[in-house]
């Protein structure tokens, strides 16, 4: 017996090493790769191939993953809340899930994603003077793997990029590269809480049971919620956003495509998540935070605001608005004055007269959607801030609904910029969808008169999403530029980190060893 025992460690001995997954953080953020929340006996599990770029899974099966207790518990409290018999492998298997009005029409989700790919104008010309890119964020889910029930915040992030260029455009998507999505592509499955499944007896099973679960792959619950919301430039960085996430930091190449950096915690001082709808007020970042974890809300409240500093690159103010502590407010937003910021403390409460605002780069004029009868946006209205009166509305064509508008400022170029006594041509753009065509379009507009520019099919449908903005070619250069110089080993926002690897290379001509890491570390 002895013999056979010391014969089977000696078989394990030989067996090939297998390293676990967990590179090393690469930015100073609080940040690391997707597969270093995977557990060890899960990243052996798993393939480090990869993932296909289409958003389908891999054919080639993996070997089944080690579930623990509360991971099995919370797949048998999945099955209990509505599995349809003999459904066929790769479609929804829910009743719930195929009914589901946020998971048909132009609501479904897609699977391919491009990568620059070119656009038609099948209408009208782009201005010259356009250069820069529409980001417009949204949810996603993967269908190959949903099962859970199912609300319209739970999708997977997947950013649409529509880049600008010398009369021409290129369509980039992506699912957003965040830990939440990563590892569910890697598991084959969804792990995650969902809003969706939070009905019910079931439900509270759920709810009394995720922390725990969740703890398993992510430590940090500000990080787990998918960055579907909104998308921040701030300080040459690109944020993913969500209610109830620290933003979280990508990378944009030139293609559009994205890579995964990391969650900002403004060097440890974020113990809040942060909302989808920061305010740049000049060079600093406004930002207000709820949350719903008990901990918190008995030592501090349920509700923060701050403001970051970008002179002295730290958050000056974060405080707590309000004592409170017997409800959590759905303060999506805020506002601000020269003097104050103010935010809700209110009860949620949606109508269908609303209208839905976007974020206005002008001073005189606001553009918001118009919100029609059937729960779409069928337009949208220009309003004039300084006489406080509606300036004129527009409406989609035809079977057409579509998002809220994105607002963006180019500067005039030649023959126009010297007969106009306004420096800045003013465009109004919005991603449309024809239901009889079953087609997407984006329509570009002029924001001063309202005219039709330009009309262009998109290659692939583009689902209804949430928020974005315009980011400038000056932008959209300067971030590239950052990233550079971080991957050259010195960063570009520092003269003085200039002025000392000039020296260096160049004078002492010494061949440079400098990492990010090394810097993160002795900035610590």
């Amino acid at each position: 017996m002895r013999a056979a025992f010391v014969f089977f460690l000696l078989l394990r001995a030989a067996r090939p090493f297998a390293p676990p997954l967990r590179p090393p953080p690469r930015r100073s953020c609080a940040s690391t790769t997707a597969l270093e929340y995977l557990s060890e006996s899960d990243a052996n599990a798993a393939t480090t191939a990869v993932p296909p770029p289409n958003g389908a899974l891999p054919k080639q099966r993996r070997r089944p993953v080690r579930r623990s207790f509360f991971h099995q518990l919370d797949r048998f409290l999945t099955e209990l809340q509505g599995e349809s018999p003999g459904a066929v492998v790769g479609t929804w298997t829910h009743d719930h899930l195929r009914k589901h009005a946020f998971l048909s029409g132009n609501f479904a989700p897609v699977s391919k994603e491009h990568v620059a790919a070119p656009v038609e104008v099948v209408e009208g010309a782009i201005p010259e003077n356009l250069v820069g890119a529409f980001l417009r964020n949204g949810p996603n889910p993967i269908q190959e793997i949903q099962r859970k029930r199912y609300h319209w915040f739970d999708g997977h992030a997947m950013l649409h990029t529509l880049m600008f260029e010398n009369g021409r455009a290129r369509y980039t998507n992506q699912f957003i590269p965040c830990p939440r999505f990563s590892i569910e592509k890697e598991l084959g499955e969804e792990f995650f809480p969902t809003v969706g499944e939070y009905k019910g007896m079931l439900g509270l099973m759920k709810l009394s049971i995720h922390p725990q679960l969740v703890r398993e792959k992510i430590e940090d619950l500000k990080t787990v919620a998918p960055p579907n919301t909104n998308i921040l430039m701030y300080n040459n960085k690109l944020h993913c956003l969500h209610e109830a996430n620290l933003p979280m930091e990508v990378r944009m190449r030139r293609d559009g495509t994205l890579g995964y950096i990391g969650h900002e915690t403004f060097d440890g001082i974020l113990d809040y998540p942060v909302s989808a709808q920061p305010v740049k007020d000049g060079n600093d970042l406004l930002f207000h935070s709820y949350i719903v974890d008990q901990q918190l809300i008995e030592e501090h409240g349920t509700m923060k605001v701050g403001r970051y500093n970008s002179a002295s690159r730290s958050v000056d103010t974060y405080l707590v608005p309000t004592p409170t502590k017997s409800h959590v407010s759905f303060a999506h937003s805020l506002v601000h004055t020269d003097g104050y910021i103010v935010v809700w403390d209110c009860s949620v409460h949606f109508s269908t007269d609303a209208l839905s605002g976007a974020r206005i780069p002008h001073d005189r004029y606001g553009f918001t959607a118009i919100f029609g009868d059937k729960g779409h946006f069928t337009g949208w209205a220009k309003w004039d801030l300084f006489n406080r009166r509606l300036e004129s509305s527009v409406y989609y064509g035809k079977n057409e609904v579509g998002g809220e508008p994105m607002v963006v400022r180019a500067k005039k170029r030649g023959k126009d910029a010297d007969d106009s006594m306004e420096e800045e041509d003013i465009y109004v753009g919005c991603y449309v969808f024809n239901e009889e065509e079953d087609q997407s379009y984006f329509i570009l507009y002029d924001g001063s008169t309202n005219e039709k520019l330009c009309r262009l099919k998109m290659p692939s449908r583009v689902p209804f999403g949430f928020h974005g903005q315009f980011i400038s070619g000056e932008e959209f250069e300067a971030h590239v530029q950052y990233h550079d110089a971080l991957d050259a080993g010195f960063h570009a926002q520092c003269p003085m980190e200039w002025i000392r690897f000039f020296i260096r290379d160049f004078i002492l001509d010494h061949i440079p060893t400098y990492s990010v890491r090394h810097e993160y570390e002795q900035s610590k």
